[in-house]
């Protein structure tokens, strides 16, 4: 019989988290699988697909050309996240390759397998598309494909190009229906309440999958030598080898901060292993004696401990040698792991280097000083600065190191103001040294990324910021940090799903970031995703964050979820400074005059008169005045503050804890409200976040000052972005109180039961 071949494009579905779901309520997760097998039917036949196989939860598609099935992918993916399909999210692998045709019109062979494998590593609500199905796509079709590096496909012995698609793409289709995630906003109890200065990362669960590429803990090498230099030294060559071994696409390398709670510690390798979800840990320790260097380094499988390599370096110190060292070491552990590093991969990690030892110890020493730098802190960065130069001024062709000072000088920014003067001058700064890198080592990862921070920092263009960002995760797909700034960006560019894309990597590779666990808690809790969020909350308290600053974000996340006695509780006795707004918020939502009248008492004295704006402790009374029915006593204080505040040349200097059309809105002075909502319209930033938060402000005040209809008009806004449970914080907020009966305010009623009652 003559077998029948040919060449199809083959497209993988599964339904993400069936089998936990099922273990929770089988009837509702089989009726989640039953509504994408309708939806698929529905996208799939106009486009010439056809289902051909299925089993349980995944499905198996044929389309007539590589075009297709990624109109069909991006179809699906879209229609899933829509909120009125109420679907559970899918992951998508495609492919383009030779299949076998069966009699029953089955397709069998390597075609379909490498489509199932590419699907697996997908995550949820994306797609992941090999080369061959790129490369088939018509010219003149707009379909995005972003880059995510070369992968070894489980049990095969090739490794691909692929790239990754996602439902941001929304635009290309003619029927879509967008669910636009929520980002950062400050609770709106009171208009001064502070957004929280956070970044956001999705935690994952992180035991290794048994088709997930391997993962690496590389522990902090010992400095055997003692001296401060030696220790530098060593920290130095460990953050290197985690440089070179993250642009390896076939591993996962945790990053430095979480490594770094490892530090000197006598913990089991199988322990730290499952603390950080790795596979593999790797031990090392440096001396140096004189003009020779010894490294010792060792890989220890994660689950039985058994040493899986291992070898000493000993050489003359020279920055060469220390490269052959780097190299052979990344080399010797890929291949332990299994996996396979390129020529190009290779290539990338070296590039951008220094002949000069004097030149690679001051730039390891100035990349040290960035990383570990408290961007809140005035000359955060100048040491490292300073390093830089020492680095340039021995080598003046170390392309990575103009990277670096550029990237350091973009950090420097004091403010998202680059019309002052100071942000100019270092913004010119920065421009030269990265057009000496980029002359030096266009397409270096380090390059890219810091274009990245110099057009994120310093002009808020997101568009620069991600097209340099994408080109350095294409180069170094496995740095952690690369992926916190291409979140920090598309979060504040409005582009949430990409955002939380992006974190959900960052913290995969970093998982003991307190900053991004609690950051992600507050995420999850503003866009409806409670019990995620009180989960990241518990991790966080478990790997001991500030108590503080979790109570405060649980008690956010409670009053997002409409429960104003549950952040009450959480933040009654919390007198830190950045609490005091957020208690008297907690407690006005609470309606309870004896709440209201301890936190007005017990807000400590040398925090009411911040002085960025001296008036807070008084407008906040006054506030709290008018709940309390005590409506001439906080007008007269108003009149009082208003005084002050027109006497004051700069009464909302940049930073202030309070917006200008609070006071205006309190004062029923409707004409103020508007002359800050037009002065808002004028200046506001290209900054989703902020808008979020102004909107809020702007809802109050216009209520305030007798105009419903505009206050609904800044609530529907929110609540367009932010989804559905939007709604249950408006609910505790006595300053709505006389929108209850409006009918926006009705339907937004509407559409939150509607959400409630739907799978979600």
């Amino acid at each position: 019989m003559t077998e029948n071949r040919k060449l199809a494009t083959i497209l993988s579905l599964d339904v993400a988290g069936y089998s936990h779901a099922a273990e929770l309520n089988d009837r509702a997760a089989a009726e989640g699988v039953r509504k994408v097998r309708a939806l698929i039917t529905e996208v799939a036949s106009p486009l010439g697909g056809r289902i051909f196989s299925s089993a349980g939860d995944g499905f198996m598609l044929e389309f007539p050309s590589a075009t297709a099935g990624v109109r069909a992918a991006l179809a699906l993916l879209n229609e899933s996240a829509s909120e009125r399909r109420a679907l559970p999210k899918i992951r998508i692998g495609l492919h383009l390759g030779e299949v076998m045709v069966e009699d029953n019109g089955d397709l069998l062979g390597h075609g379909v397998n490498v489509a199932a494998r590419l699907q697996v590593l997908a995550e949820p609500g994306s797609a992941i598309a090999s080369e061959a199905v790129k490369a088939q796509v018509r010219t003149d079709e707009e379909l995005p494909f972003t880059p995510a590096g070369r992968v070894q496909l489980d049990k095969m012995s090739e490794k691909i190009a692929v790239f990754r698609l996602g439902p941001g793409h929304a635009k290309l289709l003619n029927k879509i229906s967008r669910r636009r995630l929520a980002r950062a906003l400050l609770f709106g109890g009171l208009a001064a309440v502070p957004v929280l200065g956070f970044t956001a990362w999705r935690l994952l669960d992180r035991r290794p999958g048994t088709n997930a590429p391997p993962t690496l803990a590389v522990l902090p090498f010992s400095a055997l030598g003692g001296g401060a230099d030696d220790a530098a030294f060593a920290a130095g060559l460990h953050d290197d080898l985690l440089t070179r071994l993250g642009s390896i696409t076939a591993l996962r390398v945790i990053a430095r901060n979480s490594v770094l709670a490892y530090a000197g510690a006598t913990t089991r390798a199988s322990q730290i292993a499952h603390e950080l979800g790795a596979n593999a840990v790797v031990e090392g320790a440096v001396q140096r004696s004189g003009n020779r260097v010894r490294v010792t380094v060792q890989l220890i499988d994660g689950g039985t401990e058994v040493q899986k390599w291992s070898d000493t370096y000993d050489r003359t110190l020279t920055a060469d040698n220390l490269f052959d060292i780097q190299r052979e070491m990344t080399e010797a552990i890929a291949h332990a792991l299994g996996t396979v590093l390129t020529a190009q991969e290779m290539t990338e990690a070296f590039v951008g280097g220094t002949h000069n030892l004097d030149a690679y110890e001051a730039y390891a020493r100035g990349r040290l000083l960035v990383r570990d730098a408290d961007p809140a802190q005035d000359d955060a960065y100048a040491a490292a600065i300073a390093a830089f130069d020492q680095a340039l001024a021995r080598d003046p062709n170390f392309a990575s190191a103009y990277a670096m000072k550029a990237y350091a000088l973009s950090r420097s920014f004091v403010s998202f103001e680059p019309q002052q003067t100071a942000d100019r001058q270092l913004r010119d700064e920065a421009r030269l040294a990265l057009e000496r890198a980029h002359s030096l080592a266009p397409n270096a990862a380090a390059t890219h990324f810091a274009f990245a921070a110099y057009f994120y920092w310093g002009y808020l263009d997101y568009g620069q910021s991600l097209h340099h960002m994408d080109q350095a995760l294409a180069a170094a797909p496995n740095d952690a940090d690369f992926w916190d700034l291409k979140a920090l960006i598309t979060r504040r560019a409005g582009r949430f799903a990409e955002s939380i894309a992006a974190f959900d990597r960052a913290i995969s590779l970093d998982p003991l970031n307190m900053d991004a666990i609690v950051a992600d808690a507050f995420l999850l809790g503003i866009t409806g995703g409670f019990a995620q969020s009180e989960a990241l909350l518990a991790r966080a308290r478990a790997i001991g964050g500030s108590p503080l600053t979790v109570n405060r974000l649980s008690g956010l996340v409670r009053s997002f979820q409409g429960d104003a006695a549950g952040a009450w509780t959480l933040l009654k006795n919390d007198r830190s400074a950045a609490s005091q707004d957020l208690r008297l918020s907690f407690a006005m939502c609470t309606r309870n005059a004896a709440n209201v009248e301890f936190a007005l008492r017990d807000w400590p004295e040398e925090f009411r008169r911040p002085p960025s704006f001296p008036q807070l402790y008084d407008v906040d009374r006054a506030i709290a005045l008018r709940m309390l029915g005590r409506t001439e006593e906080a007008r007269r204080l108003l009149l009082q503050v208003k005084a002050q505040l027109d006497a004051s040349a700069n009464p909302y200097p940049d930073g202030a804890p309070m917006l200008p059309d609070v006071v205006p809105g309190l004062l029923g002075d409707l004409a103020g409200v508007r002359a800050a909502e037009r002065d808002f319209a004028a200046h506001a930033p290209n900054d989703e976040l902020y808008r979020l938060a102004r909107n809020y402000s702007f809802a109050v005040s216009f209520l305030n000052a007798g105009d419903a209809d505009r206050a609904i008009h800044y609530l529907q806004a929110n609540a367009a972005v932010l989804g559905p449970s939007f709604f249950l914080r408006l609910t505790i907020d006595p300053q709505l109180d006389a929108l209850r009966e409006h009918p926006g305010y009705l339907a937004l009623k509407r559409n939150f039961e509607i959400w409630r009652g739907s799978p979600h």
